[in-house]
């Protein structure tokens, strides 16, 4: 994977967790767990940062055409200053630091994590096809972006979470409640991902041409999503419709590996489909 997607790659997966975790907690009605999550949280907020300078560094070379330590400091800072680019940019640095306070300081209350992780997330729709838009257009693409991005990320979040409680065994008394619980959010989500997943791919291009796009190395790469996505929402249904209902189980001990498999590979797919969506924003949709 290039450098440009590997480093939009890892801030995906960083920002995803960031705000998707306490997201999926507080939804829940776990916000106690981000007390024992507090140490990977922290070092989660501690990363986001250099990822987010790094990737803007690795996007400048790659708009210059040249290599990191060809790139001239004059014009990351002309583009940090005069671009809405650089200034999603810096927004984002702002509200990572906020959150890592957030994360670091004992007496503070984890939940509000959500409001400068939420930010810095939402701040990624400026680096992507979203923010080609112009006037109250390429602002209802924005908050189309926006929307959609914190839908995945929650959803991302939380499958992260279960993942966690079920490897550790953490809190496996109420685990069933909570995953029959989220089965209702993770409806919702589906259903959010999808109008925006449609309204993005109409601001790309015209229904009429979505046959047509699957010809270019942009569609092949959605196509790609699309499956994962697709094979996200099987996983779902499975642990929804057959292995959910059956908790808790004691006379079937195997129930707690076989939805442990199927949560991680869930969690799995999600994190190759965070790679596909940043190498499609790397992508020109318009190029066959």
């Amino acid at each position: 994977m290039p450098l440009v997607e590997l480093t939009r790659w890892a801030l995906y997966l960083d920002l995803g967790v960031l705000f998707g975790v306490p997201t999926a907690a507080v939804l829940l009605g776990m916000p106690g767990v981000l007390k024992e999550l507090r140490l990977a949280m922290l070092v989660i907020a501690m990363a986001a940062a250099p990822l987010a300078l790094l990737g803007f560094w690795v996007l400048v070379a790659d708009m210059a055409g040249t290599s990191l330590g060809e790139v001239d400091s004059g014009l990351i800072l002309d583009l940090a200053k005069g671009s809405t680019l650089g200034w999603a940019f810096i927004g984002r640095l702002v509200f990572l630091v906020a959150a890592l306070i957030v994360v670091a300081l004992p007496a503070v209350d984890r939940r509000w994590l959500v409001l400068p992780a939420g930010a810095a997330l939402a701040s990624l729709a400026w680096s992507g096809h979203a923010a080609s838009g112009e006037g109250m257009t390429g602002t209802f693409r924005l908050v189309v972006d926006m929307v959609h991005l914190a839908a995945a990320s929650v959803w991302f979040g939380a499958l992260a979470l279960f993942a966690v409680l079920l490897a550790t065994g953490r809190h496996r008394a109420v685990l069933p409640a909570v995953l029959a619980r989220f089965a209702d959010i993770g409806t919702l989500l589906v259903v959010v991902l999808v109008a925006t997943g449609l309204a993005n791919l109409l601001f790309v291009k015209p229904q009429t041409q979505w046959f047509a796009l699957a010809a270019t190395p942009y569609g092949r790469m959605l196509v790609i999503k699309l499956g994962l996505f697709g094979a996200m929402l099987v996983l779902a249904a499975i642990n929804r419709f057959f292995l959910v209902p059956e908790l808790p189980a004691p006379a079937d001990k195997d129930i707690w590996p076989r939805l442990t498999l199927t949560i991680s590979a869930e969690f799995g797919c999600a994190t190759a489909l965070l790679a596909s969506v940043a190498w499609l924003g790397h992508l020109d949709p318009l190029v066959s």
